[in-house]
């Protein structure tokens, strides 16, 4: 089995690239190239656990279903970028929550980023997303159908703008919750103590 461990990446190029389906386990690294940190072309048999994913363009690339827990991604342009959707998307896979969180089930922190997560038509539940310019942008659904895996989505100058349903979160200290659009379904979110708006809707339509 592959086994990537105790290491430090640096260097303008990807970290740990999945070139190959692959089974085995990725834990405790400290990744801070530049271009990529972990970018999953393939799928890996086994977790991406507790690896400290920094100062990318790219935090980590989720392109293909992962168990990807207990990491800490920050200091990125862009934390996570995922087109996945359905039940292989970013939170839907593994249970292993963040050590000292109760919280939910939070399963990665991704703060600091310009962008925490970005959504190419992908699905999102069961992450803390804080401290970001923006917590979650692109076009997809953010949150499940429940809040025990409710996003945690904090202290972000704006917290979600994506084109697509926005439900079961936890949406809190931003100063726009919700930027919302057309046609957009918000339901079933807890947004509180946000210092402007809790959802934003200027021109938009059937919100």
């Amino acid at each position: 089995d592959l086994q990537v461990l105790h290491n430090r990446f640096s260097g303008t190029g990807t970290g740990i690239r999945l070139a190959a389906a692959s089974q085995g386990l990725i834990a405790h690294n400290d990744i801070g190239t530049g271009t990529t940190g972990i970018d999953l072309a393939f799928s890996l048999a086994g977790p991406i656990l507790d690896n400290a994913v920094h100062g990318a363009a790219t935090g980590v690339n989720y392109v293909t279903k992962a168990t990807l827990v207990s990491n800490r991604i920050y200091g990125n342009t862009v934390g996570v970028r995922s087109t996945v959707a359905g039940s292989d998307g970013l939170g839907f896979v593994g249970g292993t929550p963040l050590p000292g969180i109760v919280e939910g089930r939070l399963q990665n922190e991704i703060s600091g980023n310009t962008t925490g997560v970005v959504l190419v038509n992908a699905t999102l539940q069961a992450q803390w997303i804080h401290n970001n310019t923006t917590g979650v942008s692109g076009s997809g659904s953010v949150g499940g159908s429940d809040f025990e895996h409710a996003n945690l989505i904090e202290s972000n100058t704006t917290g979600v703008n994506v084109t697509g349903p926005i439900q079961f979160n936890r949406i809190a200290r931003t100063t726009v919750g919700i930027a919302a659009t057309s046609g957009q379904l918000i339901t079933h979110n807890l947004i509180y103590r946000n210092t402007g708006t809790g959802v934003r809707v200027a021109g938009k339509a059937d919100v």
